[in-house]
């Protein structure tokens, strides 16, 4: 009898095959709910994404029942505050409190971040997953419900980075069309230095959205629960939420799988990353060089002294800084919030031929007492990558 607990998580090879794999999948707030307070018309702004960190195992427990309820009754919205007050603790009380906006709240304990990346890993077929030396893991879970401590054993130490780069390489053909996977070797003379999933989270959330609210809701028990459900909604909408109805709760189920469902999602992912969070323009501007230098007072410095330590004599490096401004924030250890300004690395591109570094950075607004309330106000995240990068070109510029 075989006994290994990582066996769990692998999808076995008749669970692989192009039909089946990648796979994501729904749980219906049934489950808990018998009826849910939904908004008449869906948000239009995709999800703030807020990583919580759980440091005390003892803690853990209390906080992931309280996320996974959190997230499980998402399509509720903003209604969720009026609906998890009892017993919700007083820390994510206080983060969900300074923002009215709709928001995920993701477990962060582990050395990786697999529990928020779920929706994008499954997105991935298997031989995409092979070339970086990621496991085929069984169908992904949306939106989280736990933290995946246990995971720690399958994935390899260095996940976050083999997503980045696996994600990268298999969207890459939707963002530059006609570009080959030969434009991420090394002797390319445009080469992808860094690219964060992050950016990524509140869109396929949205697809993730759509396509379960597109499985239709589940059905009426019984007379009782109809009965229920009429006195409901003959209850006047008060003048603060005037735009919510009663409904049962929707379907679960699978929100895609196999390959082909899968890349149809992707494509969805990126319009929605278009229309919403400026993705082609900024890849537009970043291929035509098109960029505009000291776009921002508070990186002005940092710019220059990117530049000042990546100098030759005979041949100066030349770097550019770009702004995706008005983004959906990602609250992370790799975000920092200043004043109400929230900022992340999003990508660095390297022409070798032109000695030519572009550092496209993303900012949106956002609550600086959730920046507090999850210990993240004080960190200097973006300084910090700005520095792997500048030690990254420098190695690749003096091959």
């Amino acid at each position: 009898m075989d006994t290994d607990p990582t066996k769990f998580w692998i999808a076995d090879a008749d669970e692989r095959g192009p039909e089946v794999y990648p796979g994501l999948y729904t749980i219906s707030a049934a489950m808990m709910y018998d009826f849910m307070l939904v908004p008449k018309a869906p948000p239009i702004a995709p999800p703030e994404y807020l990583w919580v960190p759980i440091k005390e195992k003892r803690r853990m427990g209390r906080l992931e029942a309280s996320i996974a309820e959190w997230n499980m009754i998402w399509e509720a919205g903003p209604m969720r505050r009026l609906m998890v007050r009892r017993g919700f603790p007083a820390n994510l009380r206080r983060i969900i409190d300074a923002t009215e906006r709709d928001v995920r709240l993701i477990p962060l304990t582990t050395r990786n971040r697999y529990s928020g990346t779920a929706p994008l890993y499954h997105l991935l077929p298997w031989p995409a997953l092979q070339r970086r030396g990621l496991p085929p893991l069984r169908r992904g879970g949306w939106p989280v419900l736990m933290d995946y401590a246990a995971l720690e054993n399958v994935l390899p130490a260095d996940f976050d980075q083999r997503l980045s780069a696996c994600f990268a390489e298999y969207i890459w053909p939707l963002l530059c069309p006609g570009s080959p996977p030969s434009a991420f070797a090394p002797t390319e003379p445009i080469r992808l230095l860094a690219h964060n999933v992050d950016f990524w989270l509140p869109y396929v959330d949205c697809v993730a959205q759509e396509r379960v609210r597109s499985m239709g809701r589940t059905l009426i028990k019984d007379d009782k629960q109809q009965e229920t459900l009429e006195k409901a909604r003959a209850i006047p909408t008060s003048s603060e939420y005037p735009e919510y109805t009663v409904e049962r709760p929707l379907f679960g189920g699978y929100v895609w799988s196999g390959e082909e469902d899968a890349w149809d999602a992707t494509q969805r992912l990126v319009e929605i990353a278009d229309q919403k969070g400026k993705l082609r323009g900024i890849l537009d501007a970043v291929r035509s060089h098109r960029v505009a230098d000291d776009f921002s007072s508070k990186w002005s410095l940092a710019k220059e002294d990117f530049e000042r330590k990546l100098y030759r004599k005979r041949s100066k490096t030349r770097v550019s800084f770009v702004e995706l401004d008005d983004t959906i924030p990602v609250h992370g250890p790799d975000s920092e919030v200043d004043r109400e300004i929230f900022w992340e690395d999003f990508l660095a591109l390297l022409d070798r031929k032109e000695r030519h570094v572009i550092v496209c950075l993303r900012s949106g607004h956002t609550q600086s007492e959730i920046a507090a309330s999850l210990g993240y106000e004080t960190h200097s995240p973006v300084s910090k990558a700005l520095a792997r990068i500048r030690q990254k070109a420098k190695r690749l510029l003096d091959d």
